[in-house]
């Protein structure tokens, strides 16, 4: 069907419900008015669909715009644009040169971002079922793409890619890879996942990764849409893909775990032995350069200046430990540069450290051909972030940083009222009181009440049931005492039980085979799973996969962490500030002046976590 949205007309694949229609309103607004988006509706309400429809209905009427001279971007050039060369070779570029000039350069791409591999299968079964077919490149790593049979075996497959790539006689797959470039139009690849291009790669022989990489290469005269998998908002993986975004549309889908996402981009993990590696690299590349006092000697003492340090806050005890040869400290501020000046990395040596790391990542780009896909021109036109939990969307928005104008918060497809039933339930099933507490969930009286309450749903529900759990700990001991007093037994007679193994790979996935075939076969199943695990992030769980969703507890960061500690210092900081803000303002007629004395209260970004009431840019007094 066709929908006629804010002056777009929008296919839609079936009749849309009211809160599609609204979702592909806020999609298209976001996108016309270069405004970035966060964008909260349910699972289950067709969000994917609605934001591919709206995403790709806008970019083929720009497409459309731009080849007849009508475009908004037709107007007036961007002063600092670049503009690709008009190439030659058809009829229609010598005719129409200026035009062709015009959509090289404006043509807009749209990165469609996603967290889990699962997530690429159900976004691109969304996309078969509407009528758009844009020209598609999923760009994932090589330990998804790589078809060798030495090197996909191995740990480190872009290293061992890149030293065969070297060595003669090469790799058979990457010199066929041009098998694939006139294969992206056909029915094999229009609309394709990652398996569909590596069964293509497989069957011709041909690179996947490298064909998916020519894929997103094409020149920008060519509307595109990139999958990228996994999520990534850090430069260094963005360059080393290829991605740019200056003037680009990015989607993050299930995005609401992005500021985690955003974090562990701007923070690095090194243990003490890989920094002993590094120093004994430098030092092994010092005495090849054969030159004295060249930058490798000066990288091998800095180098060892910080295990000199590390080893002594360690041995001193001057760390406090956090396991088994886990060692931890955090500084801030003036003590930051103190301890790092005691490692030997004073402010003048790293000034030149930074400078060496800035023509090592030229160099690399200069070789992988990204050219600074990364730099200071990744500006996207516009940010969408939707997600089926974003709610608060003040406080998300707040902690991104970042300025929102464009926001929804959209209700259920459903009616609530007559399909769903929700409750919450203080006590099991043989009356005891519920508290999945660290002190009581560690009792066989709870453990025993909890098994009970699970036997008598799963005796009522049919399909599908889904349990769960705060942690991997608890699980297990459910598991454990379950199995000791026969209540395993009886989950087991009732349903299918599967339980979610740590991590992911063969045995995640032939966990939720036995599970799915269980549904299919009629069984019924109970899957013991965990919040923070796998199973809570982007599977399918539609029908009936799932007709009961179990909560025990509450999954509570863990408070020992120490990220989680760091986090919580910051909020608490807003927190206080804010509630200091209103002291001198405690009725109408109240009047008085707020002063800030820091300089950081200047800029934007601490500006952005005052309260909403107060006016949005203090005035900077001196």
């Amino acid at each position: 069907m066709n929908y006629k949205i804010a002056a777009y007309d929008v296919d839609f694949p079936h009749k849309a419900y009211g809160v599609q229609l609204g979702f592909m309103e806020k999609v298209l607004k976001a996108l016309d008015s270069k405004s970035n988006a966060l964008l909260e509706a349910p699972t289950g309400s067709g969000k994917t669909l609605s934001l591919l429809c709206a995403a790709l209905a806008w970019q083929r009427q720009q497409k459309i715009d731009i080849a007849k001279g009508e475009s908004e971007f037709d107007v007036q050039a961007e002063p600092d644009s670049e503009v690709d060369e008009p190439q030659e070779g058809s009829a229609a570029d010598s005719l129409y040169p200026e035009a062709k000039q015009k959509q090289k350069k404006r043509c807009t791409r749209i990165y469609y971002a996603t967290r889990t591999h699962s997530q690429i299968a159900q976004v691109v079964r969304e996309l078969k079922r509407t009528s758009y077919r844009p020209k598609m490149a999923i760009l994932a790593s090589r330990e998804h793409y790589c078809i060798h049979p030495t090197v996909s075996k191995k740990a480190n497959k872009d290293e061992e890619c890149q030293n065969m790539l070297k060595d003669d006689p090469g790799c058979k797959f990457f010199r066929n890879v041009n098998k694939l470039y006139s294969m992206q139009s056909s029915h094999f690849l229009m609309v394709h996942d990652i398996e569909d291009l590596a069964k293509v790669g497989r069957d011709h022989k041909a690179c996947p990764y490298y064909a998916a990489t020519h894929f997103a290469g094409e020149s920008c005269s060519k509307p595109m849409m990139h999958i990228i998998f996994p999520l990534s908002s850090e430069p260094v993986i963005r360059s080393a893909m290829d991605i740019t975004l200056d003037k680009s549309v990015l989607i993050f889908d299930e995005a609401h775990n992005i500021e985690d996402t955003a974090r562990d981009a701007a923070s690095a993990e090194l243990e003490l032995d890989q920094l002993q590696e590094v120093q004994l690299a430098f030092q092994k590349m010092d005495i090849y350069s054969g030159a004295p006092g060249s930058v490798y000697q000066s990288l091998a003492e800095a180098m060892a200046w910080l295990l000199t340090w590390l080893k002594g806050k360690a041995d001193g005890g001057a760390l406090p430990s956090k396991g088994h040869e886990r060692y931890e400290g955090v500084w801030a501020g003036h003590q930051a540069l103190a301890e790092l000046s005691e490692a030997g990395l004073s402010e003048e040596k790293v000034e030149v450290l930074w400078d060496l790391y800035s023509e090592a990542r030229q160099a690399q780009e200069d070789r992988s051909g990204a050219g600074g896909a990364a730099g200071a021109q990744d500006k996207a036109r516009c940010v969408v972030l939707t997600s089926g939990t974003l709610a608060p969307t003040d406080s998300f928005a707040s902690e991104l940083g970042a300025s929102f104008p464009v926001k929804l918060e959209a209700p259920h497809v459903v009616d609530v009222r007559k399909q769903v039933w929700a409750g919450a339930i203080g006590r099991g099933a043989d009356g005891a009181t519920l508290q999945a507490t660290y002190k009581q969930a560690d009792t066989t009286a709870f453990q025993d009440s909890v098994g009970k309450s699970v036997v008598e749903v799963c005796r009522v529900v049919p399909d599908g049931v889904l349990m769960f759990l705060p942690s991997y700990s608890m699980l297990d001991r459910l598991v454990i005492r379950w199995k000791a007093n026969g209540l395993w037994g009886q989950l087991a007679a009732l349903k299918k039980v599967v339980t979610e193994p740590k991590g992911t790979g063969e045995a995640f996935d032939a966990v939720m085979t036995d599970y799915y075939t269980a549904i299919r076969r009629g069984q019924g199943g109970l899957f013991m799973a965990v919040c923070r695990g796998k199973v809570s992030e982007g599977l399918d769980f539609a029908d009936s996969n799932a007709r009961a969703v179990l909560i025990f507890g509450i999954p509570f960061p863990n408070v020992k962490d120490t990220k989680v500690g760091l986090k919580k210092a910051y909020n608490d900081a807003g927190q206080r500030t804010h509630g200091l803000l209103s002291r001198c303002i405690r009725h109408r007629a109240d009047y008085g002046a707020i002063m800030l004395f820091d300089d950081r209260f200047r800029q934007p970004r601490y500006q952005k976590n005052l309260s909403r009431w107060i006016p949005p840019r203090p005035p900077a007094a001196t």
